[in-house]
């Protein structure tokens, strides 16, 4: 397959580092708002290694570009995160064209500890890759 030709090709790229950001945006409804996001990332290898957690939400700044354009009680937050840089290498680019990273979301409990609610989200990084800029959803 694709795997298989992408292996076979010469790797003559210029040695470098590139930086990896998170840009997450999250429509929610106040009652979740203590809610946590987190996403794993990967190492120069790329395996899953570190995890990238954004919250709680009601905790971040306010989207200013949706004010006014959502419906009553609902917020809308975005943020940024550094995911620091990396080597980029053929068997990193054959990670991020293959990963595809769970999405967990963390809710307090009366507890005090915190209760991942079940999901089934995730995100494909290959398309990501392939698009070269910034996803929005």
């Amino acid at each position: 397959g694709s795997s298989a030709l992408m292996a076979a090709a010469a790797w003559d790229f210029d040695p470098r580092a590139v930086a990896f950001s998170l840009s997450l945006s999250a429509t929610f409804h106040p009652s979740v708002g203590a809610a946590t996001v987190s996403i794993p990332w990967l190492d120069a290898s790329g395996s899953l290694s570190s995890t990238t957690s954004v919250g709680p939400l009601n905790s971040l700044d306010l989207d200013p570009a949706r004010r006014g354009k959502q419906r009553p009680g609902v917020q809308r937050v975005r943020v940024q995160r550094d995911l620091g840089s990396l080597p980029v290498t053929l068997e990193l680019v054959q990670a991020l064209r293959q990963a595809i990273l769970p999405i967990s979301v963390q809710l307090p409990a009366s507890s005090g500890d915190a209760v991942t609610v079940p999901s089934d989200a995730r995100l494909h990084l290959g398309p990501l890759l392939l698009a070269g800029g910034e996803a929005d959803g």
